[in-house]
């Protein structure tokens, strides 16, 4: 899977060889669909050299990436994340190529905590570019061959087995620790399994990845927590999560073989494939297992009869099973792209599973208007829409491969205070959203600046007592509104939290059987956690401010 760039956090790409002089990055963002990149997609270009001393040089990418983040919210759930294609070259003092390195990445408006640690993008391996001198046995290795489809990679090699035993590359490395082992491998290939494999002295880690159909087979080896393969286009990303103990102190060696068969690591002489850009890079942050939930909460409260949306990353996500009293109601399966020949639509990283099984509507009401259906205005159907929960549901199973997280869903009772719902960017880049049932106060702010004139005729010595004496210019208002919820649990402790860091939020008032989408500002600026043992009920009270002004001024 693409590795994700948080963009309200640092994310550094560090290029180091021993006789790097100069490292020049060059950066290409692609809005929209996703795509091969184009001269128009590259924004950026950034030379660094060197400092005394050292082998190395650092880019830091999320603030530039972030500029062509525009986030926005009108009702609708739509994802918005951006995918980011980097280029690197390393040349030495003399400006001769040393190698290049790249990858793919997605970039969201998302953050991570201090304790998390940085989040790097590096490549432990000496040849990355320069296969052709790897360890080599039964295989021939040709390279800068055109990936063809799939161009986001400029280039690729072209392994091809030259017997019918093993069939392998590879280089060795020193690191321990949590590493990922990653390439990617063309599907447009006569080899049947890519092999991702780790030894040292008499350890065996390794993987199998069917290139054919996008599936894991076998996985062996204490070392390895996770294995993954994930579709780009024409080409697969097959990645192992290793770690490596310290106690191994000396080289340890990264393989790729072809091979025939689940399990055998021998290839048919003749086999076939096109690789890009091996890597191994630390996983600095602790590791997790693959995330589903782009949500921190794992219970929602909702009103009666209200949609339930829970983001989720589709890159990892297999299946939704919706469920009431114990039953499965309904299922669907989740998949980032019907084809693997397809470019991928951006709008498949994140996206919003939803109990209605519509994103953008919250009721009943609203659910049959946005289907072109109308809907009587009757007191018997009001009391019927208010008795009745329409696809109700009290459970969520979101599951991928490996796991399965359940949602639980508690519905609220019916409030005699308007429902308010506010709808924020939380710390995954996704949207999420939170009910306001309670008591809320509205009040406005009237600003403006004066002047004393002078209203005296002298012509007629004498002046108009109607006219202002102290005259206003540049009157202004900005509405407040303070905001209560219902009572919660500690689950939603981490939801305000991120929702007074967030930098975009909405309200939704529904307002003639419309809604009205307004941008506001948290104004609560210091909140203090509740918890079941100290507080027994848990409840919150936020206060925001419009973020517009109460009178149109917009030229």
């Amino acid at each position: 899977m693409a590795k994700i760039i948080n963009t309200r956090s640092p994310f550094y790409i560090k290029a180091e060889d021993t006789d790097l002089s100069t490292a020049v990055l060059k950066l290409y963002i692609i809005e929209g669909d996703f795509k091969d990149k184009t001269s128009s997609d590259l924004k950026y270009t950034i030379s660094k050299s060197t400092l005394s001393g050292k082998d190395y040089v650092v880019f830091e990418i999320s603030e530039l990436v972030r500029d062509y983040l525009d986030i926005e919210f009108n009702g609708n759930y739509i994802d918005q994340a951006i995918w980011v294609n980097y280029e690197i070259e390393l040349k030495d003092q003399s400006n001769s190529l040393l190698y290049s390195d790249q990858d793919l990445l997605l970039g969201v408006d998302g953050y991570t905590y201090f304790e998390q640690g940085a989040n790097v993008q590096s490549n432990l391996l000496d040849n990355i570019s320069r296969l052709n001198s790897w360890f080599k046995i039964g295989m021939l290795v040709e390279e800068n061959v055109d990936p063809g489809l799939f161009d986001i990679f400029d280039d690729a090699s072209f392994l091809e087995a030259t017997s019918t035993g093993d069939s392998f590359i590879s280089d060795s490395f020193t690191k321990t620790g949590k590493l990922t082992f990653s390439v990617y491998a063309d599907t447009q290939t006569n080899s049947d399994f890519i092999v991702l494999r780790k030894t040292y002295v008499s350890d065996n880690n390794y993987a199998f990845f069917n290139i054919n159909n996008g599936t894991i087979g076998t996985v062996s080896g204490s070392d390895i927590l996770d294995a993954r393969i994930s579709p780009y286009g024409p080409f697969y990303k097959c990645e192992i999560d290793l770690d490596i103990s310290a106690s191994e102190t000396g080289s340890k060696n990264a393989y790729i073989y072809l091979a025939d068969s689940d399990g055998s690591f021998s290839s048919a002489t003749g086999n076939a494939i096109k690789v890009c850009f091996p890597r191994l890079e630390e996983t600095t942050a602790k590791h997790k297992r693959k995330e589903t939930l782009l949500q921190s909460n794992k219970t929602i409260f909702r009103l009666d009869d209200y949609n339930v949306r829970v983001p989720i990353y589709t890159r990892n996500t297999t299946s939704v099973a919706y469920r009431y009293q114990g039953v499965t109601k309904r299922s669907e399966t989740i998949s980032p792209s019907d084809d693997i020949n397809d470019i991928a639509n951006n709008k498949f990283q994140i996206d919003y599973i939803s109990v209605s099984g519509s994103d953008n509507v919250d009721t009943y009401e609203q659910r049959v208007l946005a289907d072109g259906g109308t809907l009587e205005i009757s007191r018997c159907l009001d009391d019927f829409l208010s008795s009745v929960d329409i696809g109700i549901v009290d459970e969520l199973y979101v599951s991928s491969d490996t796991s399965t997280e359940v949602i639980k869903i508690k519905t609220l009772e019916c409030s005699k205070y308007e429902p308010i719902k506010v709808t924020f960017v939380n710390k995954f880049g996704a949207l999420q959203d939170i009910f306001f049932t309670l008591k809320s106060i509205e009040s406005t702010n009237v600003k403006s600046e004066s002047f004393k004139r002078s209203v005296f005729n002298q012509d007629t010595l004498s002046y108009n007592t109607s006219q202002h004496q102290n005259q206003l210019f540049h009157t202004n208002a900005n509405d407040k509104i303070v905001l209560n919820t219902d009572y919660l649990n500690e689950d939603y402790n981490e939801v305000i939290e991120q929702l007074m860091i967030s930098e975009k939020t909405w309200m939704t008032r529904i307002i003639d059987n419309e809604q009205l989408v307004l941008p506001i500002v948290p104004s609560t600026k210091s909140i203090t956690y509740k918890t079941s043992v100290n507080d027994r009920l848990i409840q919150y009270t936020i206060g925001f401010d419009m973020a517009f002004d109460k009178i149109n001024n917009i030229r």
